[in-house]
């Protein structure tokens, strides 16, 4: 009945060759070099125009289409349904191989990569199927062969446009991220196919090996073929990548060996299929064997009486062989296990489940069955491999227990991990509010004691100095200079060390003064960008984030090698703060600078960085190459567990434009109905030096009179609205009221008061902050004698008057 075809096929000079000696080498050579160019890498593949398209046309299209006509031509002689499905199996490799290399020629590689990969896994589905038909020894024949082949083609060629379609307009879940590659759904479906192949290789290669099959061979290492290739298109780290292109050079090969073995075998009257039937049926007896050779419990039953079993099952019940034929299996069931067991044989074609079954003696055993239901000459026969697992089910409940214990433990474990975390993220939080404390304590020693303490000195050598000799007026000078620049070397260590504006005003703020002051400090312009609404309540992020751009724009100072850089600052839904740092410098390998511990070789400061932002719950991104700049990418959480202290001063929100100030001098005009006489000088400072030694500096004005002090906000208002002064000297920083709300005050209750901004800070900020609240002028405690006597003359549009002029009773008006 079954044709025997032999390997050998006549060439053209008449001597028999043997084309299957060495047609396997290829398999282990693609092998070898996909594993070789996956291990030590290769720069991406060259891929001509029309490349890709053009061989997938000839190599995968066409060879596959030609094996699907030849297998629908055998299928209309004999209606074979493992033939049918061989051949939907290569027709949709043939046509889904055209589609994707059309669309990667077009540049469409989420729907080439669709396509594809979907068409695999549907032609490995195909040829399990097969290999299941014929292993099973189904040798079932379809009516209307003709028609059914038509049909079923007509279905495979519309399910691949139906795919394409849908992937073309992006119906389909992504099989390719742009950023991110290959998606996991995308490894899953190409996985599966891979292992549909080579499950189908490895069952026909080990059928072939015991016959003399022409057919099986070619079609097992064609198997083999598509399964290493699309395996290195699995693991290809990109696309069109080297290792790809042999992936795709294994599928091309797998299209010619299959194409080659049908043709060899459709000589031979066009029954290549029936050899596999009869190299299974030749080895029925084989597994015969091996059924009484097993472990399990096998048992055949037709409409659920026994026809057949191993000796195996025999004594798993206890009792001889010839006891267990002609009885019905519910026999051997326990009554109460039944219903259940049988609506499960008839529910589904193959079902696993446990039970119990009871021995001779009338014990119980737990036994899990397999069984295959199956319709056979009209008849229902069950197919059931039993197995005892009694010994298993007691191991089960010990390693249930265990397992009980076990999760407790990590629970427990977990818990506590996850307090040490949040202990170690408050603690980085209370590092860095501790080390901003030290920072302010600092600052306010250098700011509140030695800068007024220099300014007092100046104030009283300018006292002096009035009633000196040129010669000593001329040391008195030096003197004077050496005193300005020591307050402006003690200014700068304090607003480096704490800037007020980052506490005053907020983030965005605070790095509007960073970008200015690395302009002043290190000539590195940065583009700052502030991109919508920024509150940062949390004090020990701002002050972390401001610390950490800072560091950064240092780096970029030093070793980038620009002059500009460029800073990216956004916030999203009042949960996470992001901001970037960029240039276009020298750059650096970013890969090699983290070591085996994850610290940064050489840069202690990045490193530092990653950490106290990770302990935070912030993230710490870093892209750069040599030669192509860095980027980098801080993420700061703004609320949650490890949530910090909350923020102190004044953190409201700043626009994103910087505001361009007034200059700090500029004073308003002078008042035109002031009554003569002298002008009523009010100080305001927290300082007693300062407040001495402006006194001692306005002694000898005699157009100016001061007529009260006062040492912080609040007694400042209280003392002009009871002196009523023509002019006050406002300090910006005071206790209880600063001297913005002091101003405000101030104005509110009498607006005719000129108020003078006063203060060690020279940033823009602070004078507009004093202008804002209705002072006339601002100027800063180092500033020079006369010209601070000549901005409180011009606010107070008085002239100097005599020594004789006796200040007029009452309170002064305007």
């Amino acid at each position: 009945m079954f044709e025997r075809v032999d390997l050998a096929v006549p060439t053209a000079s008449g001597v028999k060759a043997r084309p299957l000696r060495f047609a396997w080498i290829p398999i282990p050579l693609f092998a070898i070099a996909i594993a070789a160019v996956w291990f030590w890498g290769a720069p991406r593949a060259i891929e001509p125009p029309y490349l890709v398209a053009i061989l997938n046309f000839i190599l995968r299209t066409a060879t596959s289409v030609f094996v699907a006509y030849l297998a629908a031509r055998s299928f209309g002689r004999n209606g074979s349904l493992s033939v049918l499905l061989l051949g939907c199996g290569m027709l949709t490799v043939g046509v889904s191989s055209l589609v994707s290399g059309l669309a990667v020629h077009f540049q469409q590689v989420n729907l080439a990569v669709t396509v594809f990969n979907t068409g695999m896994a549907f032609a490995g589905v195909c040829h399990v199927l097969m290999v299941l038909i014929v292993f099973g020894r189904d040798n079932r024949v379809v009516r209307h062969a003709r028609m059914v082949v038509t049909t079923a083609y007509t279905l495979v060629v519309l399910i691949v446009a139906a795919l394409s379609y849908a992937a073309a307009v992006e119906a389909t879940p992504l099989f390719i991220d742009p950023v991110t590659g290959p998606t996991p759904l995308r490894q899953t479906v190409l996985g599966t196919a891979v292992g549909m192949f080579a499950f189908a290789a490895v069952v026909v290669g080990s059928i072939s090996r015991q016959r003399t099959w022409t057919f099986g061979r070619w079609y097992a290492m064609a198997m083999a073929l598509f399964a290493l290739g699309l395996f290195a298109v699995l693991i290809a780290p990109v696309i069109g990548g080297l290792v790809g292109w042999l992936g795709r050079s294994a599928t091309y090969l797998g299209a010619i060996y299959m194409l080659v073995g049908v043709w060899l075998a459709s000589s031979k009257n066009g029954e290549w299929d029936a050899v596999l039937h009869a190299a299974l049926r030749e080895s029925e007896g084989n597994f015969r064997a091996l059924a009484d050779a097993t472990s399990e419990g096998i048992a055949i039953s037709e409409d659920g009486v026994i026809r057949d079993a191993n000796e195996r099952l025999a004594n798993m019940l206890g009792c001889d062989l010839d006891e267990l034929i002609g009885r019905s299996l519910t026999d051997f069931i326990p009554p109460d296990q039944v219903d259940r067991i049988v609506q499960a044989m008839r529910s589904t074609h193959q079902a696993t489940f446990e039970h119990e079954i009871i021995r001779k003696d009338g014990k119980r055993i737990s036994v899990e069955t397999h069984s295959q239901t199956r319709i056979l000459n009209k008849q229902t026969r069950w197919f059931a491999a039993i197995r005892d697992i009694s010994d298993r089910k007691q191991q089960e409940q010990a390693l249930r227990k265990s397992h009980d214990e076990l999760e407790r433990r990590v629970a427990e474990r977990t818990a506590e991990l996850k307090q040490r975390a949040d202990q170690l993220a408050h603690l980085t939080s209370e590092l860095t509010m501790t080390e901003q404390r030290e920072r302010r304590r600092l600052a306010q020693v250098l700011h509140d004691h030695l800068q007024q303490l220099l300014v007092g000195a100046k104030y009283g050598l300018g006292s002096i100095g009035k009633h000196l000799a040129p010669e000593p007026q001329r040391a008195l000078d030096e003197v004077d200079r050496l005193l300005d620049e020591s307050v402006k070397v003690s200014r700068s260590l304090a607003v480096e060390l704490s800037p007020p504006i980052l506490h005053e005003a907020g983030l965005a703020a605070g790095l509007d003064w960073l970008a200015r002051w690395m302009q002043e400090t290190h000539g590195l312009t940065v583009n700052l960008k502030v991109e919508g609404h920024i509150a940062v309540d949390r004090e020990d992020v701002r002050l972390m984030i401001f610390q950490a751009v800072r560091e950064l724009l240092f780096n970029v100072a030093k070793h980038a090698d620009v002059s500009q850089a460029k800073v990216t600052v956004s916030q999203h839904d009042d949960q996470q703060l992001q901001v970037t740092v960029e240039d276009h410098g020298s750059g650096f390998d970013s890969a090699s600078m983290f070591n085996s511990v994850g610290r940064v070789a050489g840069g202690f400061g990045l490193f530092s960085i990653r950490e106290r932002l990770e302990l935070l719950g912030g993230t710490f991104k870093m892209q750069s190459k040599p030669g192509q700049g860095t980027h980098i990418t801080l993420t700061a959480q703004l609320k949650g567990e490890g949530e910090g202290p909350p923020s102190s001063g004044l953190a409201h929100a700043v626009r994103a434009a910087p505001r361009q100030p007034s200059p700090p001098a500029a004073a308003e005009p002078a008042r035109p109905d002031r009554q003569p006489g002298p002008i009523r000088l009010m100080l305001a400072d927290d300082h007693a030096v300062m407040r001495q030694g402006l006194s001692a500096m306005l002694a000898g004005e005699s157009a100016i009179e001061v007529v009260g002090e006062a040492a912080n906000g609040e007694e400042a208002v209280k003392m002009a609205r009871r002196l009523r002064p023509d002019v006050i000297l406002m300090d910006y920083s005071m206790p209880i009221l600063n001297g913005v709300q002091a101003t405000r005050a101030i104005i509110a209750e009498r607006p005719d008061t000129c108020i003078i901004g006063l203060s060690m800070y020279e940033e823009p900020e602070t004078a507009a902050a004093m202008l804002d609240a209705g002072a006339v002028a601002y100027t800063t405690k180092a500033g020079h004698r006369d010209a601070l006597v000549e901005m409180i003359r011009t606010v107070a549009g008085a002239t100097k008057p005599s020594a004789s002029q006796a200040h007029p009773s009452g309170p002064p008006t305007r």
